[in-house]
């Protein structure tokens, strides 16, 4: 952005709305994952040694129960509207611009590190540590941005 201009504030609802349900999807995927690693449990022979990536989120998706197939849809419904929120934001001013590409950034580690503990058979728990502190990374980051674009003139 050019020095002088003005941030684009004709989608300042939008954005506001969308970091909301990111906030919420956030918030929603917390606590299915808390339940399923604390209340649930997985079996920790589910699957093959060296289980590919396919096999991780076929498992996840269609045998590992409803919880944890409700945590794998909440987790893809984080990156396509973060996704969209990194884009609608590219051209806004600069610090938003780069927190709503870091709050992308995030939840793909913690996406990337759940595909990790599920290929581990969910006996790894640095990767579920790894996952957690990605989510904490985005929370904090959306929390921020919203109270950011509130701040847009």
């Amino acid at each position: 952005m050019a020095t002088g201009t003005k941030p684009i504030a004709h989608g300042k609802k939008a954005t506001k709305q969308i970091t909301m349900v990111i906030l919420v999807l956030l918030v929603v995927q917390f606590y299915l994952g808390m339940f399923e690693n604390l209340l649930v449990g997985v079996p920790s022979n589910a699957l093959p040694v060296n289980a590919t990536v396919s096999e991780a989120l076929t498992y996840s998706i269609l045998n590992g129960g409803l919880v944890l197939t409700l945590h794998v849809v909440d987790a893809f419904l984080l990156m396509a509207v973060s996704f969209i929120l990194m884009v609608l934001m590219l051209r806004n001013e600069r610090w938003n611009k780069i927190l709503s590409i870091l709050g992308f950034v995030f939840i793909l580690i913690a996406a990337i590190n759940g595909i990790r503990f599920v290929m581990s058979n969910f006996s790894i728990n640095g990767i579920s540590y790894g996952m957690a502190g990605a989510f904490m990374g985005a929370l904090v980051v959306y929390i921020i941005l919203i109270y950011r674009i509130g701040k847009v003139s």
